[in-house]
């Protein structure tokens, strides 16, 4: 049973933005403090360069900050995907939203979690959630085509690939 309001947050539709293309990328959001140890960011680089090197158009914006965000940087260096990233820095307020808003989804890739404010918003937003498999999720029908593995690159792109698809069919 869902709080009262809840079963909108999952129910949202998406938004139908136009195929992603070289002109117009998948816009994906990643809204965390940057710590490798529990937010994972690092697994959206690796999954970053199998996307770009299958030639598949995506963008990420990262919104926050953290002790990690100097390896993250250096990770999306050493693995030539630089122009796959936008970095903003902490958003609040109309900031964000207008991010979040430009965005067609929000990536969790955590290794844990109690209950993500970013999830509960970005749902509320009427953004699709692709989060790693964690406990929270059982309280929640998201779709298994919304959930990968935190330990797998390779589960994460094979995500964003299924997600553009099932955007777009809708649309």
């Amino acid at each position: 049973v869902l709080p009262k309001g809840m079963s909108d947050f999952v129910a949202a539709t998406p938004p139908h933005p136009p195929h992603p293309s070289a002109e117009r990328p998948l816009q994906l959001a990643v809204i965390a403090r940057i710590l490798f140890k529990q937010k994972n960011q690092d697994l959206v680089v690796r999954a970053a360069a199998l996307l770009q090197k299958a030639g598949y158009p995506v963008h990420f914006h990262i919104i926050g900050d953290g002790p990690d965000m100097p390896e993250l940087r250096a990770l999306i260096s050493r693995l030539n995907v630089t122009d796959l990233f936008t970095f903003h820095g902490w958003l609040n307020g109309d900031e964000l939203s207008a991010c979040r808003a430009a965005c067609d989804a929000v990536i969790m890739p955590s290794h844990y979690e109690g209950l993500p404010l970013v999830f509960l918003e970005s749902l509320y937003a009427g953004l699709p959630v692709l989060t790693s498999k964690l406990p929270f999720l059982e309280d929640f029908p998201i779709s298994a085509d919304y959930q990968f593995d935190p330990d797998s690159a390779e589960s994460l792109a094979e995500a964003i690939e299924k997600l553009s698809t099932l955007i777009f069919k809708q649309g």
